[in-house]
C-alpha cells in the first residue's frame, strides 16, 4: 500500500517528492555528488524500492552507494603500481633526514636519550 502511494505521488506530484528528497540529502556534499544521489533516490522511489516515509533514514545508504560506485574516498595503496607504469607510489616518497642535534642547545633543556633524562 505504501509502495503504491509513493509511486503515485512520484507520478502525479514530482515536485513535492523532489523537495522531500532534496531536503533529506545533505547540502554539504559537492553539487555534482548531491545531484547524483538525489537522482538515484528519485529513481528508487519511482521503481518502488524506496518509500517516501523512509527517504531521510535511507539517505546514508545512497551516499555510500555513490561512494562505492565512483570510488570517491578510495584509499590508495602505496605498493600498487601507478597507472600504465611499473612505478609505485612508495618509490616517490623521500626518507626523512636523520635527526642532528643543534650545537647551541639551551642549558635548561632536558634531552631524552635512550629512555633516560640527562640534566645539563
Amino acid at each position: 500500500m505504501l509502495r503504491k502511494k509513493s509511486i503515485n505521488t512520484m507520478r502525479h506530484d514530482p515536485d513535492t517528492v523532489y523537495r522531500v528528497v532534496s531536503r533529506a540529502v545533505s547540502s554539504a556534499l559537492p553539487r555534482f555528488m548531491r545531484d547524483d544521489v538525489i537522482a538515484s533516490m528519485l529513481l528508487a522511489v519511482l521503481e518502488g524500492k524506496l518509500l517516501l516515509e523512509h527517504v531521510g533514514a535511507r539517505m546514508k545508504d545512497y551516499v555510500t552507494g555513490y561512494n562505492r560506485e565512483y570510488d570517491t574516498f578510495k584509499t590508495l595503496s602505496l605498493d600498487a603500481p601507478m597507472g600504465g607504469t611499473d612505478l609505485r607510489r612508495i618509490d616517490l616518497l623521500e626518507a626523512p633526514a636523520p635527526y642532528e642535534p643543534e650545537d647551541d642547545e639551551d642549558d635548561d633543556m632536558v634531552m631524552l636519550r635512550g629512555g633516560q633524562s640527562l640534566w645539563r
